[in-house]
Parts: C-alpha cells; structure tokens; sequence
C-alpha cells in the first residue's frame, strides 16, 4: 500500500472541500482542475467521472472523489478520498455547534434572535 499516495488523494480532496463554496456540485469544477493538474484523469476521464456521479443518487462530489480515489489506489483511495472530501465541513460543522452551545444562553444573542422570529414564516 502506497501511504504517501494515500495522503497525496486525501491532500488534493481535502483542499477542494476547504476552498470550494456552494456546495457539492460546486466544487466540481475545482475538482476538476486539481485533478487534471495532478495527472490523475484526462478530461474526458472525468467527464465520464461526473456522467457516472450524477447517475447515481446520493450527493455527487463524494461519489466523483470516490471514483478517483479508487482508480488511483482500489478502495483505500476511494475511502481517503471521500474522508477529504466530507472531513473539512463536518470539523467546521463541529466547531460552530461548539461554539452555538457555549453562547446560547446569551442575553444579546437571545434579543437578536427575538427580533428577527417575528420575520421568520412557518
């Protein structure tokens, strides 16, 4: 098993989760060029990479990063490359529970939050 490749699918997946915004299908286009830059797949690669994502149900930047996880290195890489992909926002998501959690009591936040229910429908 090639731990440094490991990493490297991990790396490249990681830096388009934290640099991407939007969302999945967003960062496809990041995706893309890191990707191709890296010498992993040729554009038409993953062309037939998104073709095959998007057929499929489920969210499509996992499944794409997943694809070229597993064409680099079987299913360690698929699995290191969707753990880059998803890994950055579930941390940040951590984070800003962690962080709600410890000011939720706040007098200021709970005012603010007062003032704008009365816009919020449903």
């Amino acid at each position: 098993m090639d731990w440094k490749l490991l990493f490297q699918i991990f790396w490249l997946f990681t830096r388009v989760a934290m640099f991407s915004w939007g969302g999945g299908v967003a960062s496809l286009g990041l995706m893309q060029r890191e990707v191709i830059a890296a010498g992993w797949l040729s554009p038409n690669e993953f062309a037939d990479n998104i073709a095959l994502a998007n057929a499929l149900p489920g969210p499509t930047a996992p499944q794409a990063s997943a694809y070229v996880g597993y064409k680099l290195a079987g299913w360690p890489g698929a699995l290191m490359a969707v753990a880059g992909t998803v890994v950055p926002a579930t941390l940040l998501m951590l984070i800003l529970i962690i962080g709600f959690f410890s000011i939720k009591d706040n007098k200021y936040l709970e005012a603010a939050l007062r003032g704008v229910r009365p816009f919020v429908v449903g």
